[in-house]
């Protein structure tokens, strides 16, 4: 492996290193190209992307479109059985884009 660059991010790593682990991997490989080396990317398992992506729009969507509830959260400092019920919703209704 003394040739090698290896860009792993597994199941258990944080959602934003799953997220950059594929392009990471890309940049690498357009590196060797442009400076007259050969290069060879292998992906395994791309559906993790997909729940990647998801999370990463979900995250994004809470913040901007249900920042009130957030808000509330934070004020109250406790996640009181109604704000986990609309919090619930507010995921349920996301995930239906997800299928």
């Amino acid at each position: 492996m003394k040739y090698t660059i290896v860009v792993a991010a597994t199941a258990s790593e944080a959602a934003p290193l799953q997220y950059l682990a594929p392009f990471s991997g890309a940049a690498f490989g357009e590196w060797f190209r442009d400076n007259g080396r050969h290069s060879l990317i292998i992906y395994d398992d791309l559906s993790k992307q997909a729940v990647v992506d998801w999370e990463k729009d979900f995250i994004s969507h809470v913040a901007t479109q249900h920042s009130d509830i957030l808000e509330e959260i934070r004020s109250k400092g406790v996640l009181s059985k109604e704000l986990e019920t609309k919090l619930r919703d507010v995921c349920d209704n996301h995930a239906k884009g997800f299928y």
